[in-house]
């Protein structure tokens, strides 16, 4: 009686042993195939996403200056004070917008990160529940091959438009107010001194 029941407890013991050798297998095959998802990876990630974005950024802020230059030249300031400070914020904001896109490009990458992460969890839950190492080792090689190839960026945007919305607001306000402050003006508080961009 107690040599059968010691008999099946050590046939377990093995089953189990032999269960867990596979799933270490397959573990060791599934970090294997996503060895080359490193650090070096998704800094790439980060940096499609800047080559991508940084373009659109450049032509989009040189449209937006066109039209801040446009602006100016119908008051007759293209060279003034008003000029200046209206195109030191333009940089200003152009510069926030780059801190943007890198931001972005971060966010890309750790966006890939977690999916990278998300199927070697899923893959090694399939492993543990099937024990099966091969099922592991294709799924990992196909998963891999799927996120080495990661998907399109998002359409971006218009870059300027908070800065444009912004102009074209206080231009409409100034319309009917003549007391509310222009977006860009230059000068003391001798209101004979200032020029205004309208």
């Amino acid at each position: 009686m107690y040599g059968g029941s010691n008999s099946a407890a050590g046939a377990a013991r093995q089953a189990e042993e032999e269960r867990q050798q596979r799933i270490n297998e397959g573990r060791r095959d599934i970090d294997a195939k996503f060895a080359t998802f490193d650090s070096n990876f998704y800094d790439k990630r980060a940096r499609d996403y800047e080559s991508y974005a940084l373009p659109q950024l450049a032509t989009q802020e040189r449209d937006t200056r066109n039209q801040l230059a446009a602006a100016l030249a119908r008051k007759g300031l293209l060279n003034s004070g008003a000029a200046i400070k209206g195109n030191a914020k333009l940089d200003q904001y152009t510069n926030q917008k780059r801190q943007d896109v890198a931001m972005a490009g971060l966010g890309e990458a750790n966006k890939l990160r977690s999916q990278v992460e998300d199927q070697r969890t899923t893959l090694t839950n399939q492993l543990i529940s099937s024990g099966d190492p091969s099922a592991a080792s294709s799924g990992a090689l196909v998963a891999a091959g799927n996120l080495k190839r990661p998907s399109a960026f998002n359409a971006l945007g218009n870059f300027f438009s908070d800065w444009t919305d912004t102009y074209r607001a206080n231009q409409q306000a100034r319309a009917y107010d003549d007391k509310v402050a222009p977006m860009f003006s230059f000068g003391g508080n001798n209101k004979g001194s200032v020029s205004y961009v309208n």
